[in-house]
């Protein structure tokens, strides 16, 4: 096949999981979406998957052949690489469970007219709209969230053959799983649930959503004309969904003048034309973390300025054992938060300011070709189908030496400094500092996530919807949240820059405070829109790099991404 092999495993016995019988149809399947302006799309079903367990690499691979014919997390209808791995967990039965929240954000929540708050429990979702239990309320509203975990990387079990990536109840989450790696912040939320409830009169019941499903959850809701009445979007989900959503200028017009100017980057995830389509919420900053020991022993004392000089000093990393890690799946977060600013950063983009496609040009092939020589020279060839999580196990478990990422893996290094040393047995997080992304020919950008919150126009309560997230922003109840989760994640608004938690951080963390600022959105240099997220959606400009570093030239890959892009936009 084409493509790079891992690097080889240590002299040891390898072993590979035994199959295990296939299970049905995921009932929320997969979101296809094939062309623009189509709408909602049906959901398809996808058959089980097992990966192997390497125990050599200490890390989640899939076997060589495994990369190949792959359906996508997103949308099974792509015809956007149909050869390129995938990120997201095979069926709901293979994987960890635990009781997670978006690193740091909230999940699912339903609230009652009924005075009291509970954290929903599986089949919930599956309740009448207006039944606690089986007693009827006045009103039922519900909340619907990414979520994620940060596994412990000391705990590495036969059974992780998918991401651990799932939301149900606590009482099944097994050893080595947990809430998500800004516990504080989860245990504020919590609070501020039954602070909300006794302030509106309501009930508040928290769900969280495995972050890869939370599309074909989205799709399945708007299909049935029922689910959570508040959903949290992320990237720019409001361009696609927005005529399933409740406008909500309103409250964006109060927040900012609340608390000052919004980022460009939750302005333009959030606002279609001229009205909100959803209520900005929260940025998660993408920067990489590294380890600066071994960077400093290759000769590299400060963080790269130049992409050119990452790949150099990485080629040294690789040959003493410590590659960079970098994914290019098909997962929500690490992979376009790398893919799209390489873009950016050798002066190309997906369209010009009038909303062309412009991708097929000298500069895109440039940018190309410099990803498969950092591939090849810097990066563990081994992470092609690393989704979310694997890149922070590998980090934390000392096989990989620079990765991009939130800020999870110095939180949860600090988190767990009792387990997780250096090799000269020092804590690790003291070891770990970060870097934006370095420049290209063109200068440095980044991508990073914004966070929203968007009132489903099937709603029966959406005056409580309104209210309640009125009162969740308010600077007295976010400015709580916001410190607890300490850095990782920062607000919608320019304000929270100046909140007085930052001069309480490691130095370390400093730098996500401004990180907001160098952020573009997808479907640049145009303006932000539902057919932008369709191209995330069906990955076609990650897809265009994990070609080319599996074999594709650079020049073949970009004419395939171009003529992707050419079917969406027309």
């Amino acid at each position: 096949m084409g493509g790079h092999r891992p690097r080889p495993a240590p002299r040891r016995a390898r072993r590979t999981v035994p199959a295990l019988p296939q299970h049905g149809a995921r009932r929320h399947g997969v979101l296809a979406e094939p062309e623009a302006g189509e709408g909602s799309p049906p959901l398809d079903a996808r058959a089980s998957e097992l990966r192997e367990v390497v125990r050599g690499l200490r890390r989640l691979q899939r076997g060589g052949d495994d990369l190949l014919g792959r359906p996508s997390d997103v949308a099974e209808a792509r015809q956007a690489a149909p050869d390129l791995p995938h990120g997201g967990a095979p069926d709901p039965h293979l994987r960890l469970r635990g009781a997670v929240d978006p690193q740091g954000h909230g999940g699912l929540l339903q609230v009652h007219r009924h005075r009291h708050v509970r954290q929903g429990r599986p089949g919930d979702e599956g309740r009448g709209r207006r039944e606690v239990g089986r007693a009827g309320t006045a009103q039922d509203l519900r909340l619907g969230a990414p979520a994620w975990t940060d596994p412990d990387p000391t705990e590495r079990r036969a059974s992780t053959a998918a991401p651990s990536c799932v939301a149900q109840d606590s009482s099944r989450a097994p050893p080595g799983s947990r809430a998500s790696s800004v516990p504080a912040c989860d245990e504020e939320l919590r609070r501020q649930l039954g602070e909300a409830g006794r302030a509106l009169g309501a009930t508040v019941t928290l769900e969280t959503i495995n972050a890869n499903d939370l599309q074909p959850r989205i799709t399945a809701a708007v299909q049935s004309g029922t689910g959570p009445d508040i959903i949290m979007l992320l990237h720019n989900w409001p361009h696609l969904y927005e005529a399933s959503l409740v406008d909500v200028t309103d409250l964006a017009e109060w927040q900012r003048k609340d608390q000052g100017a919004y980022y460009s980057q939750s302005e333009a995830a959030a606002r279609v034309g001229g009205r909100w389509m959803a209520l900005p919420h929260s940025i998660v900053g993408a920067q990489m973390a590294y380890r600066k020991s071994w960077f400093d022993e290759v000769g590299q004392t400060t963080w790269p300025r130049t992409l050119e000089e990452l790949r150099l000093v990485g080629l040294k990393l690789k040959k003493n054992g410590h590659p960079i890690g970098q994914t290019l799946a098909h997962t929500f977060g690490d992979a376009p938060t790398w893919a799209y600013p390489m873009l950016w950063n050798f002066g190309t983009a997906e369209t010009d300011a009038a909303g062309r496609t412009v991708l097929d040009r000298k500069e895109t092939v440039d940018s190309v070709r410099f990803m498969q020589a950092y591939w090849k020279d810097a990066c563990d060839e081994g992470a092609l189908a690393w989704d979310d999580t694997n890149n922070n196990r590998a980090f934390l478990a000392g096989e990989i030496s620079a990765t991009l990422n939130g800020a999870s893996i110095f939180i949860a290094a600090k988190r767990g400094a009792d387990k997780l040393k250096d090799e000269k047995g020092q804590p690790l997080w003291q070891d770990i500092q970060h870097g934006p992304i370095p420049s290209g020919t063109a200068g440095t950008w980044a991508y990073h996530i914004a966070f929203s919150h968007g009132i489903m126009k099937y709603s029966k309560a959406p005056k409580l919807a309104k209210d309640f997230l009125r009162w969740l922003a308010a600077k007295e109840h976010f400015g709580g949240w916001f410190e607890a989760a300490g850095g990782f994640s920062v607000g919608a608004n320019k304000y929270w820059e100046e909140h007085p938690m930052w001069a309480k951080l490691d130095d370390a963390m400093k730098i996500y405070r401004t990180a907001a600022r160098v952020s573009r959105m997808f479907g640049y240099a145009g303006p932000p829109s539902a057919k932008a997220t369709e191209v995330y959606s069906k990955y076609v400009i990650v897809d265009m790099y994990a070609k080319a570093v599996q074999g594709m030239s650079a020049a073949d890959a970009v004419a395939w991404a171009a003529g992707e892009l050419r079917k969406i936009y027309g």
